[in-house]
């Protein structure tokens, strides 16, 4: 499942709360526009709502703030206080979460429902002890290799050139 994105707030980006309203500034590389924003955005309106404005969110998205190295950095010195990743993103923090990023590695929606019903709280877990807490996982669909050729088989592979988007 590529695309897999991970939603993270670094917990020493909370320590400091102000008196006033809080505000969380979210990045990621997600377009503007785009569903992923969409519901960002509604679930940042529905916690602003329910804590009557005491809790703000403001998202960056398109990748604004960088790349997902350059919002890992900006998380640590404070200026952002959480993301949503994408799993090659967190892979230089906690390397089991390719898992879910694998081409090929489930053959259904239905193995991948039985493998993340196994290993998300395992996985959030992980997160936790490499220091940062998850709100969850999100599917972007199937990883599929890419190629400028048609491919019908194994063999039309080789000599090419495929990336996996």
């Amino acid at each position: 499942m590529n695309h897999f994105r991970v939603f993270l707030l670094a917990c020493m980006g909370l320590l400091a709360v102000p008196a006033g309203a809080l505000e969380i500034k979210i990045a990621t590389v997600a377009p503007e526009g785009s569903e992923w924003m969409r519901e960002h955005r509604a679930a940042g309106d529905t916690i602003r709502e329910r804590t009557d404005g005491r809790v703000n969110f403001k998202f960056y998205g398109g990748g604004v703030m960088g790349n997902d190295k350059k919002v890992l950095r900006k998380i640590r010195i404070g200026q952002l206080q959480g993301a949503a990743f994408t799993t090659r993103g967190m892979a230089e923090r906690y390397f089991d979460i390719v898992l879910y990023g694998l081409p090929f590695a489930f053959r259904s929606q239905d193995e991948v429902d039985y493998v993340r019903s196994k290993l998300d709280e395992r996985l959030m877990t992980g997160l936790e002890e490499a220091g940062f807490i998850s709100f969850g996982f999100a599917g972007g669909g199937f990883a599929t290799f890419m190629s400028g050729d048609p491919i019908a088989e194994q063999a039309d592979l080789e000599g090419k050139k495929i990336w996996v988007p």
